[in-house]
């Protein structure tokens, strides 16, 4: 649903919320569950700390709530829209639709860049910090190869796109890609619970 060959209006306007509520969703979650565990196993003194879901879940909404207030003004402040390219004028079947914006739509798109960068250091991090958790917590190993998974997908993903290859190609390599990183992530959660 991300990416389609042919753009509306409004499937302009929902690429920005799918893609930034999408990533912004499993890398939060990603991060609150891999930091309980560090902030557990990283101790150097013996005492007892409360992490509880409860917790998690509000942290989880805050940074929710985050991701909705920033995608809200980018969309208000640097709307989307359709546009036809015609390349050839009498030959109408070789038109498409892009989706076209004002110039402040590469502001936000490279704060929002930056600020999933960040976040996927982070989670990378947390997953080495906490990769020889002994095995009774074995989420941990998990958590930190979704990370690994979701960090070397998005270098060439994030490439690809910014280069100026074609519409078709990049259709076709993003859909690979987001497929590629999906499968991944559900076979690492689901294939050792078999």
């Amino acid at each position: 649903l991300y990416w389609s060959l042919h753009n509306t209006d409004n499937s302009c306007k929902v690429h920005i919320w799918l893609i930034q509520l999408g990533f912004g969703t499993i890398l939060s979650a990603l991060i609150i569950r891999s930091y309980r565990i560090w902030r557990i196993f990283q101790q150097t003194k013996l005492k007892i700390i409360s992490i509880t879901t409860y917790n998690l879940f509000l942290k989880f909404i805050c940074w929710m709530f985050v991701e909705i207030t920033f995608t809200t003004i980018w969309i208000e402040t640097a709307p989307t829209d359709q546009i036809i390219v015609q390349p050839d004028l009498l030959r109408p079947v070789y038109d498409y639709t892009v989706c076209s914006s004002t110039s402040n739509f590469n502001s936000f798109a490279i704060i929002a860049l930056t600020y999933k960068s960040v976040m996927m250091i982070v989670a990378v991090r947390l997953g080495w910090g906490t990769r020889k958790v002994p095995s009774e917590f074995n989420e941990s190993t998990h958590l930190g190869y979704i990370a690994y998974n979701l960090a070397f997908s998005a270098i060439p993903l994030v490439a690809v796109s910014a280069s100026s290859a074609s519409l078709e190609f990049l259709f076709y390599f993003r859909s690979i890609v987001l497929i590629f990183m999906s499968l991944v992530t559900a076979s690492i959660l689901a294939v050792p619970k078999i």
